[in-house]
């Protein structure tokens, strides 16, 4: 690791975090969209084409080799998760909303849920800065702009500290769990990591040449160019209609008349106007046959199954926060997937931990033993702070267990199936009521789960665990050693948190957060308290219930019904799916498509991702092994013309809104043709 390459790092990461938040609260553009962010791996480009070429101009050891972009692109990768529909989509109003609610908001009020959060937890600027109410909200805006200096840092002081220690906690422990079982998933089990391959090949060094090796092959420049110029028509098409308007999907809205009520089943117009995303494709062309396969008629079989669920009088109906029965399901084949995980690589996990508490076992790298102790202190840490807050040990430690449980999967599908535009359709707060059921865990804790899941997972679609996984193996492909790594994103995303917090916080009291639209995202984390308190209330049980032990909260489960029979449908047949795909060769299914019923995203994919797998299928099955290697070459190539072409619309918006004050449009990978 060079000094160049960490200060290049460091200034990377807070870069994104911090222009990532603007970006989004001034609605002109998306730094990170899902896992796979457009604007950093476009960047990357046009430094390896441009940048680097112009240093090897001037004096050829300027120029940034393969692992110093490698180590930038990791630290950058991390910072990812912080703004955007990461960490930092609901922190600002997680912290002020409720105690703003809690004198409007009649459930709120009559139900008094606030009294059960510890002070720190949130900010009380409706006594002490009342102004900041009213600017967080989009008023006052006669008083702006406002210096760093004049931000009221006193009343934020005391959550922010807490939240953010929480934060870095937990960050650390993904880290380190990330470290833990990366030679396990990218050498024993030898998982595809198709974002991490495409990096690491444009990444490749020629030695004495300015350009990798992957730009002198003409089966990269002709899709790459054909590519970037589509993406760059499709966006002028916003702009004017002098441009030409051409689709890439196929429109089949005239069998809407032959099976209406199945079309209207969720995912069902995905049936009748299939959009192509060529990145996509491309990415399900370096899958194994068997998830490219699931991938492309995950929607299919997902519309068939609701459709006969709805037809047999089943409610599909849910909330996340509350749970239903395709949350519940959902969290069954997540339950699932990680007790797959687990049993393939038992014996190395075990070892893992054997050399982590003293008994080192050659097969384990010494960063993982390392990795696994300091993840084991960070969980342990968390925990106690739970339960300082308030939560029963036996409801704090298993808390954690399904936040680990969350994160693993995610990690886990993006490194085996591509899969980076993804959110799970559970919360924690769902599946702890329909574990425990209401009385059991109390208001308190209640409440306490739901700001936790608010505040520190937010939304998965952009959780830090794949940004790391891919990150690692994209510096081991460049020759960096994953501690060295490791330590790099961790020193990175502490400095990009620190930076994203003081720069949220200056920008949402200048240009107002218009925290009333996250209104009912913020209530929802006290609706299950809510609930609590009214049942406690009207049977006289209130004071006896916050009054239970630890043990007594687990001896007075009371789980629902729905909740065991939709967890265990879920993980049992992911487990059947898993277990088929281990002991048959010809199994044709992966058990991803089981995470995929009912998620609007993987839907929306389908239909790239069977293109994807026929054309794969086509060249292995007719042109063997070597023109599937040959046509690699061509995928990337298209991966990268995308990237670019969707990069040059997202600086094209913020060309037009700086010149004329307005957004336009901003473009993201995912959109389709």
């Amino acid at each position: 690791m060079t000094l160049r390459a960490i200060i290049l790092g460091l200034v990377s990461a807070v870069a994104i975090a911090c222009g990532g938040y603007l970006c989004g609260l001034l609605a002109i553009g998306k730094i990170p969209v899902g896992h796979f962010p457009v604007f950093l791996f476009g960047l990357l480009f046009v430094a390896l084409v441009a940048g680097n070429p112009l240093l090897h101009l001037i004096r050829p050891s300027w120029r940034l080799s393969g692992r110093e972009l490698a180590l930038v692109l990791g630290m950058s990768l991390v910072a990812c998760s912080l703004p955007s529909d990461g960490l930092m989509r609901y922190w600002t109003q997680s912290l002020l909303m409720p105690r703003v609610l809690a004198g409007k908001d009649v459930g709120l009020k009559n139900t008094r849920v606030l009294d059960y959060v510890p002070h720190v937890l949130l900010v009380d600027a409706v006594e002490k800065d009342p102004a900041a109410v009213r600017w967080l909200e989009g008023a006052d805006a006669k008083d702006r702009p406002i210096s760093l200096a004049q931000v009221p840092w006193d009343v934020w002081r005391g959550p922010a500290i807490a939240w953010g220690g929480m934060t870095i906690l937990l960050a650390m422990m993904v880290i380190c769990v990330a470290l833990s079982v990366h030679r396990q998933w990218a050498y024993s089990e030898r998982l595809r990591y198709p974002i991490a391959e495409f990096a690491d090949t444009i990444l490749t060094d020629r030695p004495g040449r300015a350009l990798g090796s992957v730009f002198g092959n003409p089966l990269f420049w002709v899709p790459f160019l054909l590519l970037t110029l589509m993406r760059v028509m499709h966006g002028a098409q916003q702009y004017t209609q002098r441009v030409p308007n051409f689709s890439l999907g196929l429109d089949l809205s005239g069998f809407q008349n032959v099976l209406p009520t199945l079309l209207k089943t969720p995912g069902g117009e995905h049936l009748t106007h299939l959009s192509i995303i060529p990145a996509v494709v491309a990415i399900t062309f370096f899958l194994g046959s068997d998830i490219g396969l699931s991938l492309g008629l995950l929607n299919v079989i997902s519309v068939a199954i609701l459709y006969t669920l709805m037809q047999s009088g089943v409610s599909l109906g849910g909330d996340a926060n509350a749970g239903g029965l395709l949350q519940w399901q959902n969290f069954g084949a997540f339950l699932g997937y990680g007790l797959l995980i687990a049993y393939v690589g038992r014996r190395y996990y075990y070892l893992v931990v054997r050399s982590a508490v003293g008994w080192r076992h050659s097969e384990v790298p010494a960063y993982a033993a390392w990795a696994c102790r300091l993840g084991l202190l960070a969980a342990g840490a968390l925990i106690v702070v739970f339960i300082r807050l308030g939560l029963a040990w036996p409801l704090a430690i298993l808390t954690l267990v399904i936040i680990v449980l969350l994160f693993i999967v995610m990690a886990r599908i993006n490194a085996e199936c591509g899969i980076f535009f993804y959110s799970p359709l559970w919360r924690l707060p769902g599946v702890m009521v329909g574990l425990f059921g209401l009385t059991a865990i109390g208001p308190s804790s209640l409440v306490l789960i739901g700001l936790i899941s608010l505040v520190l997972i937010a939304d998965p679609f952009e959780c830090l665990i794949p940004y790391v996984t891919n990150a690692l193996k994209i510096g081991d492909g460049q020759g960096i050693k994953p501690a060295r790594s490791g330590a790099s994103m961790a020193g990175a995303y502490v400095l990009a948190l620190v930076a994203v917090i003081v720069v949220a916080l200056w920008a949402d009291y200048n240009f107002g957060s218009g925290m009333g639209g996250e209104t009912p995202v913020v209530k929802g984390a006290f609706v299950n308290a809510q609930k609590v308190i009214k049942e406690l209330n009207l049977t006289g049980h209130l004071a006896q219930s916050e009054l239970l032990t630890p043990w007594q909260r687990v001896t007075s489960m009371r789980p629902d019904g729905q909740f065991l029979t939709a967890v265990a449908l879920g993980a049992v047949a992911l487990l059947v799916l898993g277990q088929m795909r281990l002991k048959f060769p010809w199994w044709p299914l992966h058990p991803v498509i089981l995470l995929g019923l009912g998620v609007s995203q993987l839907q929306l994919l389908s239909a790239s991702c069977l293109l994807g797998w026929m054309i794969k299928t086509g060249i292995m099955r007719f042109g063997g092994g070597a023109t599937y290697q040959k046509t690699k070459i061509i995928m990337i190539g298209v991966i990268a013309g995308e990237l670019v072409g969707a990069t040059v619309w997202l600086v094209t918006n913020w060309i037009l809104y700086g010149a004329t004050g307005m957004s336009w449009v901003w473009y993201v990978l995912i959109r389709p043709y």
